[in-house]
């Protein structure tokens, strides 16, 4: 490319025209071999980054397929590493890459912020430092607040570390934007926040009375915010832990799926040292329909949900079976039969009670299960009855009698 830049000018602008199995060969190839080149090329005459980005960018704005956007990022994060530990990869990125880019980043679809943005990034070194002047030459070239506090949830996944200054410049945006009128971004900064209470909740805890006064009921500033307390609640003591489970809790009673999902999967590590979100927590997996229930109980230690989001996004919800205290949630699932009066138990009782069956096959110390069976005996027995419950609770039923052994013959 550096060597004949109208031949690859040519080749680029044919990119549309290729297989995409070719266009991703060609770039794969390109990474492998020429990013170091075009480096070199670039350290001798600054301005050949120019013809880089502008043949470069338009394939990006019109590459639609995943594979393709993805292949093209890799070229160029390639280039941008090469460039990165000498001051040629700043001047780069300030003078030529981001003036291409800022279209790109404006119209950007959430699902390829994460690529443009590591592109971003690996202009510079991984340093705090090298990584704040990013941000800032990335807000002045946006110039468009809205714009930037959209692109801050991304940006604060990519730190490898969070220094002081680093810390309180992102603390600062996420502050700034929670005054901010639109939903989607007072979502985006609680998203942030949330990012940083895993590294230093007490700085985080002092912002709860601004966060309970968000009166916001759009489904991702409450999903975001499920996600932020129970990251609270995994890292602060116990006894400073009222304000979290109070707007944990409100996020669990919302009856939008996307929330509920979410909500679920950030509350499910945390109820083994808060038993008080069980009830809510209950409440919230019993009502969701059934297609949008099971698949949070797989019991995979990988599995995941996706919750889409506008643009092509996702936020992913980890399934519970992995992380959740499995015998208090039956215990509390029984007690949510009993006041509610029913009869016999219903399907989403019997699906959740067959996602518990790799728990019971591999508890540790089968007395609490035993004791469990010997009090919800009748729910249980009275469910086999039932055509639909029947196969369910039969392999929880089954699963249960080999954990216990004779202690379920009384029963």
């Amino acid at each position: 490319a550096a060597q004949s830049p109208r031949a690859f000018g040519e080749l680029v602008g044919s990119l549309a025209l290729l297989p995409l199995a070719e266009v991703q060969t060609l770039f794969q190839t390109a990474t492998a071999t020429a990013a170091e080149p075009l480096a070199n090329a670039c350290r001798a005459e600054p301005g050949n980054a120019w013809q880089v980005f502008a043949l470069l960018t338009p394939p990006l704005a019109n590459a639609n397929a995943a594979p393709a956007f993805d292949a093209v990022c890799d070229f160029l994060i390639a280039f941008g590493k090469a460039l990165a530990d000498d001051r040629y990869g700043s001047v780069v990125l300030t003078k030529y890459a981001l003036p291409f880019l800022l279209p790109l980043l404006h119209s950007l679809t959430p699902a390829k912020a994460p690529r443009l943005l590591s592109l971003v990034y690996a202009f510079v070194p991984s340093t705090a430092a090298a990584h704040i002047d990013a941000i800032r030459a990335l807000q002045e070239a946006l110039d468009d607040q809205k714009a930037f506090v959209t692109l801050l949830p991304y940006l604060v996944t990519l730190e490898p570390a969070f220094e002081d200054d680093l810390f309180n410049l992102y603390i600062y945006y996420g502050v700034m934007a929670l005054d901010l009128k639109e939903s989607r971004l007072r979502a985006a900064a609680i998203g942030v926040l949330a990012v940083l209470a895993d590294v230093r909740y007490n700085l985080i805890l002092e912002l709860l009375p601004k966060l309970g006064a968000i009166d916001d009921p759009w489904w991702e500033v409450q999903a975001q915010m499920a996600r932020l307390c129970a990251t609270l609640l995994r890292r602060m003591p116990a006894d400073q832990s009222t304000g979290p489970l109070d707007l944990l809790a409100k996020a669990l009673s919302s009856r939008c799926h996307a929330t509920q999902i979410l909500a679920l999967s950030a509350a499910a590590p945390t109820l083994s040292s808060y038993p008080d979100l069980l009830p809510p927590f209950i409440d919230s997996l019993l009502s969701l329909p059934s297609d949008k229930r099971i698949p949070l109980l797989e019991a995979g230690p990988a599995s995941a949900v996706e919750v889409a989001m506008a643009g092509g996004a996702a936020m992913e919800a980890a399934t519970l079976p992995p992380v959740w205290p499995a015998l208090e949630v039956a215990t509390e699932l029984m007690a949510s039969a009993r006041a509610r009066k029913l009869d016999t138990l219903e399907l989403p009782y019997a699906e959740v009670l067959t996602a518990l069956v790799p728990a019971v096959s591999t508890a540790s110390s089968p007395a609490g299960w035993a004791e469990w069976l010997k009090v919800n005996k009748d729910y249980l027995y009275v469910a086999l009855c039932e055509e639909a419950l029947c196969p369910g609770v039969s392999s929880f039923i089954l699963a249960l009698f080999k954990c216990v052994a004779q202690d379920a013959l009384p029963t």
